[in-house]
């Protein structure tokens, strides 16, 4: 039960300390630089009054998180009824690019350690490679030659939609991967000092501009604008991951002696309804 589960994660946190990429020293350094970076940035935007309005508000949070008792949370939630429409937009706009620096922070630090893995030099909980996964096969009884038809006769339909619901804006999301580009120049062990410095003024740069771009859209997305969004997922990740992927699957193939993929094949395949439903 909750002790067995308690004794695999402590396995787990003392195989991770062991790695060269701690589990989440990394992650936790990004978030909290992050934070102070973009919180000094809007302390200069809505000044003292409502930038102390939103470190009691972050106060009270981890005063509720770290207790669960009902009557904290009590107070968090009459602490925010109590600002004006226009402060509380502030807030929900201030946490709101909160959560998605952290998020983008998570993700960098997830690439750090898939990195870390490729060489040898961390462990992870989930093994989802190609590598991973033809090893599984593998071992439960199927042959090379087997595991190479059935990938070559495999196709996966991606269909890219452009619900109006996406929580993020293009604009967003490219300030977001600035970020990231950021950080992964920050991480880098080679960079020199003058790498080092461009880096924090570039992100201090894009922090800057996230403040300052509305997170909402304030018009419906026309079919234009869905097909651009398209677009821009095309050009700009699956142009590049995609064969990206396939030479990784072509070199997993090869550890178990198989060729690449048959050049007819089709492992991926993409379509889209942007623009096709307008109800």
């Amino acid at each position: 039960g909750d002790s067995n589960a308690r004794r695999r994660f402590a396995d787990l946190k003392d195989n991770a300390r062991m790695d060269t990429v701690d589990f989440l020293s990394p992650l936790q350094l990004d978030v909290s630089m992050l934070r102070a970076a973009f919180n000094e940035i809007v302390e200069g935007h809505v000044g003292e009054t409502i930038f102390a309005h939103l470190e009691k508000i972050r106060k009270l949070t981890k005063i509720y998180d770290l207790s669960q008792e009902s009557d904290k949370f009590d107070v968090l939630v009459n602490y925010i009824s109590s600002l004006s429409d226009k402060d509380m937009a502030t807030v929900a706009s201030h946490f709101s690019h909160i959560a998605n620096l952290a998020n983008i922070a998570e993700n960098v630090h997830r690439i750090r350690r898939w990195r870390a893995y490729n060489r040898g030099e961390s462990s992870l909980f989930f093994h989802h490679s190609c590598a991973d996964v033809f090893s599984e096969l593998q071992s439960k009884g199927f042959t090379p030659q087997q595991i190479y038809d059935a990938l070559s006769k495999q196709t996966v339909e991606f269909v890219l939609t452009a619900h109006p619901t996406q929580a993020l804006r293009r604009s967003i999301l490219q300030k977001l991967h600035g970020i990231a580009d950021c950080l992964f120049v920050l991480h880098r062990d080679d960079r020199t000092p003058f790498e080092h410095e461009e880096a924090r003024e570039q992100l201090r740069t894009h922090l800057a501009a996230l403040w300052r771009t509305d997170e909402v859209r304030r018009s419906p997305p026309t079919p234009e604008d869905e097909a651009r969004s398209t677009l821009n997922v095309l050009e700009n990740t699956v142009w590049n991951a995609v064969p990206r992927y396939i030479r990784m699957i072509d070199s997993s193939l090869a550890k178990i002696g198989m060729p690449s993929m048959p050049l007819d094949s089709r492992p991926f395949v993409f379509g889209s309804w942007a623009g096709g439903d307008r109800d």
